[in-house]
C-alpha cells in the first residue's frame, strides 16, 4: 500500500516500444539506471512501465536506434495536477485532503479486540472507554503499556493483553486466564459427605472406612466414607478419603409452555435505508422517521471507510434493510405444550446434572392461564460423595511419670 502511494506521489508513465530486440533495449535502459518494472512482450515490442522523470532517457535511447515509442498511460500525481492546472479551488481542495488525512492519521478512529472466549468484546471495550480510549482519541496519548495493566486489573480473567496501533486502528489482542483444574488433595485426612438425599445403590471406595452400605437412605451431609480407620488393636488413624458413592436421588423441576405460538413469515417486500456516520454524528439519507412496514425484521450493517488495510477514517455508510414480514399466532395443542415442558425438563436436568443418569420421570401437570406447568421428580442414579476435610482431634499431652 506504501508502495503504491509513492509511485503515485512521483507519477509514472506505461510506454511501448516497437523492438524486435526487446531484451537489448531492456538491458540497454538498465545500464542507463532507468528502474522500470512490469514488462511484457506485445505483439510490436515491449511494454513496460517507468517514472516521468526517467521518459526523457527513454525516448533517447529509442532515437538513437531508430525505434519508435508510445505512451500508453499516464498515471499520478504531476499528471492530475498538470489537467486541472489553471482551476485553483480543485488545487485547494486537493491540497485541504491531503492536509485532512495527515491530521486524521494521527487519531484511532477503530479498536479491534482479538482473542475473547468467555470476555465479551463489549466488556472490554466498555473499560477502554472508563480509561479514556475510545474512537477518535489520538494515538500519541495511548500508553499501551499502562492500558495494558488497566485492562488486567479491571477484567481478572485476561492474563496477558497487548495493545497495538496499526495505522489508525487500535488492536487489541488478550488471551483469558485457563482455569486451573481441580485437584484431589490425597494428603489431607478427609470425609466424603452426601451431596443430596438419596438410596445408596453401590459404592466404589478406594481409600477410608465407609459409614453406610447400598440399601441405606441418607440425608443431604450425612458422612458416606469416613476418613477416621478404627481398629480394636491399633489406634485410629486419619487417612484421606477416596471412592465414588452411586445413589438414586429425586429431583424435582417444573418445567413450564406457552399457550400460544407464534410464527413469523415474510412478505418478499423490503426496504434499504443509509445514514452517513461522520465522527459522532449521523445524518440520514433518507426522508421519513417511521419503519416503512407496520411489522419487519430489521438487518443492520456498517461500513468503515478506510485507506488500505489499518488506516480508517471517522466516516462511514450505516445500511439498513427492512425485510416486511406477519405473524401468525397458533393456540398448542397439550400434547405440544407437554412436549415442550420435557424438553426444557430434561435440558436442565443435563445441565445442572451432566454426569447423572436418569432412571425415571414422575410427572403432574397444571393448566394455567398462559400455558402448561409441569411438575417433575427426575429419578436418576448420580455420584453423590462430596469431598470434606476432616479436622483431626489434637492428642493429650503425655502424663510425667511420678517419682
Amino acid at each position: 500500500m506504501l508502495s503504491a502511494w509513492v509511485n503515485y506521489i512521483r507519477s509514472y508513465l506505461e510506454i511501448e516500444v516497437d523492438c524486435p530486440f526487446h531484451e537489448r533495449f531492456l538491458n540497454l535502459c538498465s545500464r542507463a539506471g532507468i528502474y522500470f518494472w512490469d514488462a511484457q512482450k506485445t505483439e510490436r515490442g515491449i511494454r513496460f512501465t517507468v517514472y516521468r522523470k526517467d521518459r526523457k532517457m527513454v525516448e533517447q535511447i529509442a532515437e538513437k536506434l531508430a525505434l519508435k515509442m508510445s505512451v500508453c498511460s499516464e498515471t499520478g500525481l504531476y499528471y492530475l495536477l498538470k489537467k486541472y492546472r489553471g482551476r485553483y479551488a480543485f488545487g485547494a481542495g486537493a491540497v485541504a485532503f491531503l492536509v485532512a488525512i495527515f491530521v486524521l492519521s494521527s487519531f484511532v478512529w477503530s479498536i479491534d479486540v482479538i482473542g475473547c472466549e468467555t470476555i465479551t468484546e463489549e466488556e472490554v471495550l466498555y473499560e477502554l472507554k472508563n480509561l479514556e480510549v475510545i474512537p477518535g482519541t489520538p494515538a500519541s496519548k495511548i500508553d499501551s503499556e499502562t492500558l495494558s495493566e488497566e485492562l488486567k486489573l479491571r477484567i481478572p480473567e485476561i492474563s496477558w493483553v497487548a495493545l497495538n496501533i496499526k495505522g489508525s486502528k487500535l488492536e487489541v489482542d488478550l488471551k483469558e486466564r485457563t482455569p486451573k483444574p481441580e485437584i484431589m488433595d490425597d494428603e489431607t485426612p478427609s470425609n466424603l459427605l452426601a451431596s443430596k438425599d438419596g438410596l445408596i445403590l453401590s459404592m466404589e471406595v478406594a481409600s477410608g472406612m465407609p459409614q453406610v452400605k447400598p440399601g441405606d437412605v441418607v440425608k443431604r451431609g450425612d458422612i458416606l466414607v469416613s476418613g477416621a480407620v478404627e481398629s480394636e488393636t491399633k489406634p485410629t488413624r486419619y487417612t484421606p478419603s477416596s471412592g465414588r458413592v452411586y445413589a438414586k436421588t429425586w429431583t424435582k423441576i417444573d418445567s413450564k409452555a406457552p399457550a400460544f405460538e407464534e410464527k413469523r413469515s415474510y412478505t418478499g417486500e423490503e426496504k434499504t435505508r443509509y445514514t452517513l456516520r461522520l465522527f459522532d454524528w449521523n445524518i440520514p439519507l433518507y426522508f421519513g422517521g417511521d419503519a416503512p412496514f407496520e411489522e419487519s425484521e430489521r438487518i443492520l450493517s456498517i461500513s468503515e471507510l478506510k485507506l488500505g488495510e489499518n488506516f480508517y477514517l471517522p466516516v462511514g455508510i450505516q445500511k439498513e434493510r427492512y425485510l416486511e414480514c406477519t405473524t401468525e399466532r397458533r393456540e398448542l395443542s397439550y400434547e405440544e405444550q407437554l412436549a415442550i415442558c420435557r424438553e426444557r425438563r430434561d435440558e436442565l436436568f443435563a445441565a445442572t446434572f451432566p454426569e447423572a443418569e436418569v432412571i425415571d420421570h414422575l410427572e403432574e401437570t397444571e393448566q394455567v392461564e398462559d400455558g402448561l406447568v409441569l411438575h417433575s421428580e427426575v429419578v436418576g442414579r448420580e455420584d453423590i460423595a462430596s469431598w470434606s476435610e476432616l479436622t483431626v482431634p489434637e492428642e493429650p499431652p503425655e502424663e510425667a511419670p511420678e517419682q
